[in-house]
């Protein structure tokens, strides 16, 4: 795989401006991503979308859910997740659990 001075200003140009999604994203990746872009001096600023985080703190118009894990949220929104853990699939997925969300937020 490339390393991480080449792979991360590609990923820069691919996300642009967009929002960036993923589960425990505030927690997790956006402190690596953002340890990385400051040792490269590369200056990510995109809007972070945290379906954990969300769930968590916007409990009230979804059930209060025994379980906020990538997995049991599939579930629990019949979301196929195959190969759990693995990146690709984990994305797809939260992107997919973001989409119901944004769907649910809509309905109320």
């Amino acid at each position: 795989a490339d390393t991480i001075d080449i792979v991360l200003p590609r990923f820069k140009k691919f996300a642009g401006n967009d929002i960036l999604v993923g589960h425990n994203a505030v927690s997790f990746d956006s402190k690596i991503m953002g340890h990385w872009a400051d040792e490269h001096e590369i200056y990510i600023d995109n809007p972070v979308f945290d379906t954990l985080r969300f769930l968590k703190y916007r409990c009230e118009p979804f059930p209060c859910m025994t379980s906020k894990n990538l997995g049991y949220l599939c579930d629990y929104f019949s979301i196929r997740l195959e190969n759990y853990h693995r990146a690709a699939a984990d994305a797809e997925a939260t992107a997919m659990l973001y989409y119901e969300l944004q769907k649910k937020k809509k309905k109320r």
